[in-house]
Order: structure tokens, then sequence, then C-alpha cells
């Protein structure tokens, strides 16, 4: 199956990014449970929020992309249990927020799998 559409939200008027954001930091928590603890999806959408800067990385970021830097800033703010590999950080919004079915009805439906756009 083809997109027939996409969507660019420069202004965040089909989703809401930090609702967004704050939703992904819940299943992130969820995830990592075991490793983290509780009481640290606040602080998550917070180093979340910082990197994303609204969608836009800072022209001397020492990282390449968003995600890149979302995922060091996860690995080196959060109290980990256990390390975790920078690989599974980079890549875990995918596994855990990918739809069973690519299908998206309505734009609301876009605001629930924030990272993978980035």
């Amino acid at each position: 199956m083809h997109a027939q559409a996409v969507f660019f939200d420069l202004d965040n008027t089909l989703t809401h990014r930090l609702r967004s954001i704050e939703s992904y930091a819940s299943l992130f928590a969820q995830h990592y449970a075991a490793q983290l603890g509780r009481n640290v999806q606040a602080l998550i959408a917070q180093v979340i929020a910082e990197q994303d800067n609204g969608g836009y990385l800072p022209a001397d970021s020492v990282h390449g992309n968003i995600r890149t830097a979302v995922a060091s800033a996860l690995r080196d703010r959060l109290q980990w249990r256990t390390p975790v590999p920078m690989a599974d950080l980079r890549t875990i919004g995918w596994s855990i927020s990918r739809p069973k079915r690519w299908r998206c009805q309505a734009p609301t439906a876009l605001s629930k799998h924030w990272w993978r756009g980035v």
C-alpha cells in the first residue's frame, strides 16, 4: 500500500506536539519500567521536548538528527538501573508506538505516534 497523502504540520495545527511527546513518554516509561522505576514520565517528556526543540535541531548540535539527540539525552539524563544500548534508544519509538496496521483515519491519530515522524 502506498501513501496517498502526507501531512506536514509545521505549526501544530493538526496535532499538539507537546501532548504527542507526553503520550510517547508514557509509552517509553512503561516499556522501560524495569530499568527506570516509577515516576519518570514527566522527566522523559521534559528531556524529549528539550531535544525536540519544536522539531528543529539546533545548528550547533553535535547530533545529526533529532532522533539521535533525544536518544543521547535520554541515555545521559535518566537514571538507568542497567545500561541500555544507544541503538535501542534510537529505534524504540518505532517498536513501541507503531500501529498494528499502518492506517490513519483522522489527523488526530497522528499525534499518538510522534516518534515515527522524527
